[in-house]
């Protein structure tokens, strides 16, 4: 195979899907601007704007080539796990939005939390 067709099937999100990882946020320089971006903490109010960036990945791991597909359980628990986060507080969401569209999401919660993960659900 050729390099580029290898360096391609490997950002499939193989590895790119979670980062786990520690840093102290003071330390890191500011991000250049993005004309229209503004990114917020979200709440039990913007529960609808995130469930469908929940959505995403877990879509297009649906696809070709990886075929991974998802319970309609896990979809079904989506809104009740994501709020109950929300408003137990016991996670943080930052919602993403460029020009007022939901275009991004971070999800952050302590090693430690009782918080379900993204990754919730079974497959």
């Amino acid at each position: 195979m050729r390099a580029g067709i290898v360096a391609t099937f490997q950002r499939l999100t193989f590895g790119h899907q979670a980062e786990y990882g520690m840093h102290a946020l003071k330390t890191l320089p500011p991000a250049r601007p993005v004309p229209g971006l503004r990114v917020t903490a979200a709440g039990p109010e913007d529960l609808d704007e995130v469930l469908p960036l929940l959505r995403a990945l877990p879509g297009h791991l649906h696809e070709s080539p990886v075929f991974m597909r998802r319970s309609d359980d896990y979809y079904d628990r989506l809104p009740v796990v994501h709020s109950k986060n929300l408003n137990e507080n016991s996670a943080r969401y930052f919602l993403g939005r460029r020009d007022g569209r939901a275009v991004g999401l971070v999800i952050v919660w302590a090693a430690e939390a009782e918080a379900e993960p993204l990754a919730s659900g079974s497959r």
